[in-house]
């Protein structure tokens, strides 16, 4: 029974620790004096929101003054595989003021472009700047 128990934890053990593999070191800052919510997209042919329920959720909140690392999972250099998989090897970033979102539906804001910026980024940019991109009125 001892030795059942011990096998038990073990295994326990083992699979609790199992590793999350992500990709951390994207950072989006906002010195705006605005809420926004940033949202990546593959190309900018067509915005597709991350859930049908809208682009409200809490993990693309940006207050304003603040900053959030944005999480691909997948491995440690997942973002980097991300962008060099898009049609144009960049990282599109679309931000949004929460007051839009919460005004218009996903179709109107969608549909008539209700972004505030969309940010065309490679990778060659993101390394030098350290993966940070900073919001402002313009994005630097």
């Amino acid at each position: 029974m001892r030795f059942f128990l011990l096998i038990l934890s073990m295994l326990f053990y083992f699979f609790s620790c199992a590793i999350d593999y992500a990709d951390t070191r994207l950072e989006i800052y906002n010195n705006s004096t605005i809420n926004i919510y940033v949202q990546e997209d593959r190309d900018t042919t067509q915005l597709l929101p991350h859930a049908k329920i809208g682009f409200v959720l809490p993990q693309y909140l940006i207050k304003s003054g603040a900053f959030i690392r944005m999480k691909k999972p997948g491995s440690k250099i997942a973002w980097e595989s991300y962008i060099n998989n898009t049609p144009d090897k960049k990282l599109h970033l679309y931000v949004f003021s929460e007051d839009t979102l919460i005004k218009y539906t996903t179709e109107q804001i969608i549909e008539g472009k209700r972004y505030l910026k969309r940010v065309d980024i490679s990778l060659k940019e993101l390394k030098a700047n350290n993966w940070k991109v900073i919001y402002t009125n313009t994005v630097r």
